[in-house]
């Protein structure tokens, strides 16, 4: 049969039917306030436990139009041949009527939309009595009846017809604690995910807390050093040296706080995948050599030595080269950062031992990381040491995992307390970059 009756409806029923489903001391009523999902699983259980997978009948009424009840009851699983009537504007304003009749028993369900909804105007929570005595559904059967008596006949024939077909009578016991194991199991599991949701939620808004009061102590200290330097400029009489030092900090400090935040902001962006590349071919001797030249050059006595080997004949690499350039920056700052006076940074790149990829690696013989920290190094604001707080903000490495997996590479690397770590970046290679390149070896040392 598997048909849909949509009656029209002269007036509302009255009210007062809530008393054929309330009896006093009446064991098989059961009242509660239930989500959406917990509402759908409550009708999807009620139907394998009185039909079984055979055939049975909906009768449904409601003060909206029919199709709703399709999602809000996920009627498009009912079996085969299974009756459906719908009786629209029937009920009290967001309410609604439900009669199930199948060959294991009957019950009747009626719902009351609460106050909550959730962004799209759907009701999210309602408040549910529901009853398996014959009695109860056959009073609430015949209240429906006597509202369609003043509707239509032949849709009042269709219900009484309907009725004959399945006698009314309770679901055995078995059939009842198997339902309610069910319903047991599911609010079980609602509360459980609610629960880690919450528990999520909660360590989430800790973690941007601690996010927030990390980056106001951050940007506080070189805003501290711009607002003196020019404050001093302002008040005093300054020799020209004196004013072209404190300049030197002022732009220093405002150097620091723009490449935060927009190392912050391209990070974020290429995350959502919103950042787009700009792909060129590269010569990858000329970009280590491009990168590495700056540190090369500083005049400091205590930085360690930087050495640069790289393969001869290389294959052009097919990347975005700012970031790629911000990518190995951040790696060798980091590994000169963490590296005595006495040590080395060596930076290497290589063909892949598959021939798919150009590996390059940044190595030093610094302090290395610490296991506890190892896990969390590409996190987003972490640093291995507290008294690490001044010298970044935990957003290098970040950067750089981010940047090299927007290209389709990975980065890995292998560290051990005391003796120092290397970090390899590896980017694949496009197939429209199969010409080789003539780089000779370069090593240079400091």
């Amino acid at each position: 049969m598997n048909q849909a009756f949509y009656p029209e409806s002269p007036e509302s029923m009255p009210d007062d039917f809530m008393a054929t489903l309330r009896r006093p001391g009446d064991a098989m009523l059961v009242e509660g306030v239930y989500t959406l999902a917990a509402l759908h699983h409550l009708v999807q259980c009620l139907q394998a436990t009185l039909f079984d997978g055979q055939v049975g009948m909906f009768v449904i009424s409601s003060c909206s139009v029919g199709q709703d009840w399709h999602e809000l009851f996920s009627l498009a699983r009912l079996e085969q041949h299974s009756l459906l009537i719908l009786i629209d504007q029937a009920m009290p304003d967001q309410s609604f009527l439900l009669c199930m009749l199948g060959v294991h028993g009957s019950v009747v369900v009626y719902g009351s939309e609460q106050e909550q909804r959730d962004a799209t105007g759907q009701p999210h929570m309602f408040k549910l009595s529901w009853n398996f005595t014959p009695s109860a559904v056959d009073d609430t059967l015949n209240v429906i009846e006597q509202h369609l008596i003043l509707a239509d006949d032949n849709q009042l024939d269709q219900l009484q017809a309907a009725r004959s077909a399945f006698p009314l009578y309770q679901p055995d016991m078995d059939r009842v604690v198997r339902l309610f194991s069910e319903l047991l199991a599911f609010a079980a599991q609602q509360e459980f995910a609610q629960a880690t949701a919450y528990a999520n939620l909660l360590a989430r808004l800790h973690w941007f807390e601690d996010q927030t009061r990390m980056m106001v102590h951050d940007i506080r200290g070189p805003l501290h050093n711009l607002l003196a330097s020019f404050k001093a400029m302002l008040s005093q009489k300054l020799a020209p040296s004196v004013q072209h030092e404190l300049l030197h900090v002022g732009y220093e400090s405002a150097l620091f706080l723009e490449n935060m935040l927009d190392t912050m902001m391209d990070a974020l962006r290429l995350e959502a995948g919103k950042f787009a590349l700009n792909y060129e071919a590269l010569a990858i001797a000329w970009l280590v050599q491009a990168v590495c030249e700056p540190f090369e050059v500083s005049t400091r006595t205590d930085l360690p030595g930087l050495r640069r080997v790289v393969a001869d004949k290389l294959p052009m690499l097919m990347a975005d080269r700012r970031l790629l350039e911000r990518i190995l920056n951040n790696l060798i700052d980091n590994a000169i950062k963490f590296t005595p006076p006495s040590g080395e940074v060596t930076i290497s790149a290589y063909l892949s031992d598959n021939q798919e990829a150009i590996e390059i690696s940044v190595t030093d013989t610094g302090r290395g990381i610490t296991p506890e920290a190892q896990p969390h190094i590409f996190t987003r604001f972490y640093q291995t040491r507290e008294k690490d707080r001044g010298r970044g903000v935990g957003l290098g490495l970040y950067f750089c995992r981010v940047a090299v997996e927007a290209h389709g590479g990975t980065i890995r690397f292998s560290s051990t307390p005391g003796a120092g770590s290397t970090f390899v970046v590896v980017l694949p290679l496009m197939k429209s970059s199969g010409a080789g390149v003539d780089d000779s070896p370069i090593t240079d040392v400091i």
